[in-house]
């Protein structure tokens, strides 16, 4: 995905959450400045919105000679305001669940309103910063792009000859690019002069900005991690992640006498953690807010073994008040869908069953749900006592507010959200797609313990193995044909 794409739809997100937070009747402190934040990043972006391929001030105009150095960085920061700007939305979409909904309502008990504020809170500064790296990366566009023009006008060889190549601004060494190398790198376009104007910083400034998040990693171990493999790099594109995650911790493990290595498979259950989005790299607010207070070590090891890192207990007092929290038992299904009427007629047979059935509208509500109840979850992670149901693409916002939008990739989204965080339970798509309009679901393949399915029986059938405390029901998993209704 190219620069303008990437920038299209990051501003079609902005615009979305400031369109959803002018809706709310009731607004923190902190959600003002968020909108004020996305405001501006939607400005930044808006140029970018008014070029097309086929356009003739598109990109073939705008290309410029070895172009890619700059716009791989502003690629990149794009990406990562993207995958911010998701993480603060579900927030929104949680606050604004949890301050509309009755005490005897409540889905999610122990997210009290100050641990709700803290985290958007986190979020106004993660936007913040994010939005300093965009601007210190549209300046390194700018160079460039001032640098090809002077190239070109006095016949030279344009920016490959006076730039210095990857990495370097000025003549000197930008240190965010050792983490950047295997990243594709798009066809070149410069940004819109008016955007470049506005930028004075540099790769310094983006520096300052990804020590300011590594300051949050509590282990030394992990920040010298970072700092030693990928310098000041804000964006690391996820095979140069895993690949040197892999060297370094076999590095580490030989040192204490016992050698190994980090298996495919982990590897890509970090991923799954440390990009939770898919935008195809790790952030270093992503890295840091994975490890928390936790050692690099032992987070790898986790990740090899599969065990899911313990909750921290509830704080005491405030809203955590034991009568909120639901009393959840075994055999129990999940089913996230934001029409929870079209399975008004499946829910109460999967009841009759003795199946206690939770019923959710959206991933973020679903997210913050399974985080309130991961002790439970943890401990009756099985197939034989707990299982999850979603619809392929759902209206993401709930359903007290007329702004909404299509998150196509619904299901995945909460299946690499539940992998990323190592719990085995079982995951069923259930869509309405027929055999001609089923390809979109092949995903499931790439996950354990997930299926897909049109048809009823298929996910009854399902119930019943949970409610019978069966593990070894096969119908319903990966992606089968006979699967899909005509």
């Amino acid at each position: 995905m190219d620069v303008l794409s990437v920038a299209t739809t990051v501003f079609s997100l902005c615009r979305a959450i400031n369109t959803w937070v002018e809706q709310l009747q009731q607004r923190e402190d902190v959600i003002n400045e968020i909108s004020h934040l996305v405001v501006q990043i939607r400005d930044i972006l808006e140029p970018f919105t008014s070029f097309s391929s086929s356009s003739p001030s598109g990109p073939a105009s705008l290309a410029m000679q070895g172009a890619g150095t700059g716009e791989l960085q502003l690629s990149q920061s794009i990406r990562s305001l993207g995958d911010a700007l998701e993480k603060t939305q579900e927030h929104l979409i949680v606050w604004k669940y949890k301050t509309t909904q009755s005490s005897s309502q409540k889905l999610i008990s122990l997210l009290n309103p100050g641990s709700l504020i803290k985290q958007l809170e986190d979020d106004e500064k993660r936007l913040s910063r994010q939005m300093s790296v965009l601007l210190a990366s549209l300046a390194v566009v700018g160079y460039f792009h001032d640098k090809s023009m002077i190239g070109m006008s006095t016949g030279g060889a344009g920016i490959g000859a006076g730039a210095g190549g990857w990495g370097s601004v000025n003549g000197k060494k930008n240190s965010a690019s050792p983490g950047a190398v295997s990243f594709p790198v798009p066809s070149p376009v410069t940004a819109p002069p008016m955007i470049k104007a506005t930028t004075s910083s540099g790769s310094t400034s983006s520096g300052h900005k990804v020590l300011d998040a590594l300051n949050t990693i509590k282990n030394k171990r992990a920040v010298k991690f970072w700092t030693s493999e990928f310098g000041g790099a804000d964006f690391v594109h996820e095979d140069t992640f895993i690949a040197r995650l892999s060297v370094w911790y076999s590095s580490v493990e030989s040192n204490g006498g016992t050698p190994s290595t980090l298996p495919p498979k982990a590897g890509r259950l970090i991923l799954m953690r440390m990009d939770e989005y898919n935008i195809g790299g790790v952030t270093v607010d992503n890295f840091a807010s994975a490890l928390g207070k936790e050692n690099l070590r032992a987070f790898v090891r986790r990740y090899i073994n599969g065990r899911p890192k313990i909750p921290e207990s509830p704080s005491a007092g405030g809203s955590n008040s034991s009568s909120l929290k639901m009393a959840l038992k075994t055999p129990l299904l999940v089913w996230v869908d934001d029409e929870p009427k079209n399975n008004r007629s499946k829910v109460p047979k999967a009841q009759e069953m003795g199946i206690t059935v939770i019923q959710l509208t959206s991933t973020a509500v679903a997210k913050a749900w399974i985080e309130d109840n991961a002790a439970f979850l943890q401990k009756h992670d099985t197939a034989s006592q707990i299982r999850f149901i979603t619809d392929y693409a759902r209206f993401e916002v709930d359903n007290t507010t007329q702004q909404k939008y299509l998150n196509r990739s619904a299901g995945q989204d909460l299946l690499r959200y539940l992998r990323g965080r190592l719990y085995k339970a079982p995951v069923l798509v259930y869509t309405n797609f027929s055999k001609k309009g089923k390809g979109p679901t092949k995903y499931v393949e790439g996950y354990d313990l997930a299926g897909v399915s049109s048809k009823s029986d298929v996910l009854l059938a399902y119930c019943r193995a949970l409610a019978d405390g069966r593990t070894d029901d096969e119908a319903w998993r990966g992606w089968k044909e006979e699967n899909f209704r005509d």
